[in-house]
């Protein structure tokens, strides 16, 4: 429930905020693609170099059947969201769903797959409900893990 409202939090501000709120503002990122470090597009919405969020999982869907990644199905996802307009903003939940498909990337929302990216950073930011600090990360898919199981 708690990240139901906070998620409806932040969808009311990305709405009703000014462009200098935190929410709408985003952080200073730069992320490079795959081995090579290709930068990643941007599509024009807002200062270049600003994504509002970035999003990275190996998991297909999220509870409530919520598909962040699309159609993607395999290996490490993610969706970066430039600074996009409100009337994107609103149809941000439509593309959790899986509703809305198509023009997405034209519209500042990113959904792609790659096999590792580095992330540099100018702001904190949250992993898996911890806070860590601004800064150049590499990320990348790890082993699949075997749990044992009675």
């Amino acid at each position: 429930m708690v990240v139901a409202v906070t998620a409806l939090w932040a969808l009311l501000q990305s709405l009703f905020a000014g462009r200098a709120n935190a929410w709408r503002k985003g952080a200073r990122m730069s992320i490079g693609l795959g081995a090579t470090n290709a930068p990643m597009a941007h599509s024009g919405h807002g200062d270049p170099a600003m994504r509002q969020l970035l999003f990275a999982s190996t998991l297909e869907r999220m509870p409530a059947g919520i598909r962040p990644f699309g159609a993607l199905k395999n290996g490490l996802k993610l969706v970066a969201v430039d600074q996009i307009s409100r009337r994107t903003t609103a149809l941000i939940p439509l593309a959790l769903l899986g509703k809305l498909r198509g023009s997405l990337r034209s519209r500042g929302i990113h959904q792609l797959a790659a096999s590792q990216f580095s992330l540099s950073i100018d702001d904190p930011f949250i992993l898996d409900g911890e806070a860590f600090p601004a800064g150049d990360y590499r990320i990348e898919q790890g082993p699949e893990l075997a749990f044992v199981t009675p």
